[in-house]
């Protein structure tokens, strides 16, 4: 979980602008299993308030296409144009499949059971006092939720 949380993070500071952007990777119990958003609404309860504008399924074959928006929107604070386009995509393509990789490596797998996931639950919200839109992609499993949360600007280029 910790190599997901750290690529995560490296990830995100091609952008350039480590304040202004964060990815991060957390598991969460799974209480309430049919209902993924109070599960992450009482995970932020004690710190502050997560306010949810949207809860969606996402299937698993958008899910890379989903995460590629939040990789590399900004390269190091270089303009659009700066770098070739098909070589930032081709990365984002590869970094993205590189994170549902680790997401497949960490979710329950033995001899007798695959767990293959079919759809993620993304949902999109506001955290009380913050500047940031926060993006999260749920993956709930058994007890647990694997929870990847993409934070970027509100101001700026809309990642929704």
């Amino acid at each position: 979980m910790a190599r997901l949380d750290g690529f995560l993070m490296g990830v995100m500071a091609l952008n350039g602008r480590i304040n202004d952007y964060y990815a991060g990777a957390f598991i969460l119990e799974n209480t309430t299993e049919q209902n993924v958003d109070i599960n992450l609404i009482q995970y932020f309860q004690s710190r502050c308030q997560l306010n949810v504008d949207m809860k969606y399924d996402v299937k698993y074959s958008q899910i890379e296409q989903e995460i590629q928006v939040f990789i590399a929107e900004n390269i190091l604070n270089y303009p659009i144009g700066h770098f070739d386009c098909k070589a930032v995509d081709d990365k984002k393509k590869y970094i993205s499949f590189k994170i549902l990789d680790m997401i497949e490596f960490l979710m329950p797998n033995s001899e007798y059971t695959s767990y293959r996931f079919e759809k993620a639950i993304k949902i999109e919200g506001l955290i009380e006092h913050s500047t940031s839109k926060d993006t999260f992609f749920c993956f709930p499993c058994a007890q647990h939720v694997l929870v990847l949360q993409f934070s970027v600007p509100c101001t700026g280029t809309d990642n929704g």
